[in-house]
């Protein structure tokens, strides 16, 4: 039941004068037949099933209207109603009656009152025009309800509009910015929107005003979404296509729905799936531009199986090549490997070299005063404990020295790393690289490998040296365990 049948089960409505249903507000006026018999609890009723404000005006001739609006004594307005009628004379005066109800108060909610009015409402308004309202209603709300008071009726929704009992929260869309980077729309500022906020997910069996207009919407965005340069002109549509033909030109908003689903399939496949944005767009260009009626923009249904096997071909004639780039990255990145063997290989030749030079003038030294001595005691006078730990110092120095060296050289190869992978970004999307080289997974095991390597040689590196210091004190005659 919609309100104006609720009107009439308190009201004696006789001729309707007008009835209209906008998006912010709903309008009832017509005459009354006699004068209104309001039963309190009937009346409260009435009242409680409107959830905004509103406004009743009943009004005698010439006579001050007597007015109800939300929040007013109901049983005062009842009194001062049938006061007013204390001097009626019927069939000579005529009762003016009116309800305005005021939808704005509510956010992101509209009640709808009466469907078909609604309805009605859609169909005599401009797509440009509907635009505009949208522009307010989305510049603070990411979605739009509008709930139906009557029952019955079958939800449709899309994105960010539902019209019914229930929201949809979950839906998302594309965003529009992502659109906006690859087609120029001159009125992007303004009407910031993308096809799938206006396609309808879910549909009612007949075919209404709103979901004509909702189809003329998707159809001129998803055009958006795919033309070089489009605008609009109050309900003028203004675009250029540029493919293998080129094609200028202009045309009425509500002529836009008459391939509206086939440029929406086009817009979902280059938006929503995988692959190269624009390798797609660029080539769904080249063949609409082939197919397309120019002065209609119409196209078959059949295009977008076109377009989907033109870009099976294209990926054909490029997987040659994409897999020839792919292995050069392998080629390319295959030195990290040889590179970190490289360094952790020279950090442990240095350690050898620090050990065996002082092993070398160790084992000399013992064998010379082993044979120059008839004991082995006090083996190292004060000059080659001297020397000894001078050697030693040298080790510690070198050991620092070729630390450093290590970790500059693991610096400059990350960095080398990083440049590489840059490099490749003109012929892979980030992604891509991403995926082949697994997250940097193969790098991190090289970085961890010299890590590792490193810190076991520096260990074994400090425990020579410490050894060999106890060695020296042990065979000192200058400096050994009991002069410490």
């Amino acid at each position: 039941m919609n309100i104006q049948d609720k009107c009439k089960l308190l009201f004696p409505l006789g001729d309707l004068i007008s009835k209209e249903e906008k998006i912010s507000e709903f309008k009832l006026v017509a005459q009354l037949t006699h004068p209104p018999n309001l039963s309190p609890d009937e009346f409260a009723a009435f009242v409680g099933d409107i959830p905004d404000h509103f406004k009743i005006t009943i009004k005698v001739e010439e006579n001050d209207p007597v007015i109800f609006s939300k929040g007013l004594d109901q049983s005062k307005y009842i009194d001062d109603l049938i006061l007013s009628f204390q001097y009626f004379e019927e069939k000579i005066e005529k009762i003016a009656f009116e309800l305005l109800i005021d939808k704005t108060q509510t956010g992101n909610l509209r009640h709808i009152y009466d469907f078909n009015a609604f309805d009605n409402f859609w169909k005599d308004i401009t797509p440009y025009d509907l635009l505009k309202i949208f522009k307010e209603l989305l510049l603070e709300n990411d979605k739009i309800f509008f709930k139906f008071l009557e029952k019955d009726l079958e939800s449709f929704y899309t994105s960010k509009f539902t019209f019914g009992y229930v929201v949809n929260h979950s839906l998302g869309a594309i965003n529009p910015f992502v659109i906006n980077e690859n087609c120029h729309f001159g009125n992007f500022q303004v009407f910031p929107f993308a096809p799938d906020y206006f396609h309808l997910i879910k549909r009612t069996g007949v075919k209404t005003a709103i979901e004509e207009k909702m189809d003329i919407l998707t159809g001129l965005f998803s055009v958006i979404s795919i033309f070089d340069i489009t605008s609009i002109k109050e309900n003028t549509f203004h675009y250029k296509l540029t493919g293998y033909r080129a094609y200028e030109g202009e045309l009425p908003l509500d002529k836009m729905d008459s391939s509206s689903q086939i440029y929406y399939l086009i817009f979902d496949w280059i938006y929503s799936s995988k692959g190269n944005l624009a390798d797609k767009i660029g080539l769904a260009r080249n063949i609409i531009s082939i197919y397309i009626d120019g002065k209609s923009l119409t196209v078959e249904s059949s295009i977008i199986l076109s377009i989907k096997s033109s870009y099976n071909v294209y990926l054909k004639e490029n997987v040659s090549k994409y897999l020839e780039v792919r292995n050069k990255l392998f080629d390319d990145l295959s030195w990290i490997s040889q590179k970190s063997s490289e360094i952790v290989e020279k950090f442990l030749v240095d350690y050898q070299r620090s050990i065996l030079t002082f092993l070398s003038f160790f084992i000399s030294i013992f064998i010379i005063r082993v044979i120059s001595t008839e004991t082995n005691s006090g083996i190292f006078n004060k000059e080659a404990t001297i020397l000894s730990f001078a050697f030693l110092f040298l080790s510690l120095i070198f050991f620092g020295f070729s630390r450093w060296t290590l970790y500059m050289e693991k610096e400059r190869l990350i960095r080398k790393y990083q440049n590489l992978k840059m490099r490749y970004t003109d012929l892979l999307e980030k992604h891509d690289i991403e995926e082949i080289l697994k997250d940097d997974s193969e790098f991190k095991y090289e970085k961890d490998f010299i890590n590792q390597r490193v810190s076991l040689y520096s260990i074994l590196w400090l425990i020579t040296i410490v050894v060999l210091m106890c060695a020296i004190l042990s065979v000192s005659s200058y400096v050994n365990w009991k002069t410490i």
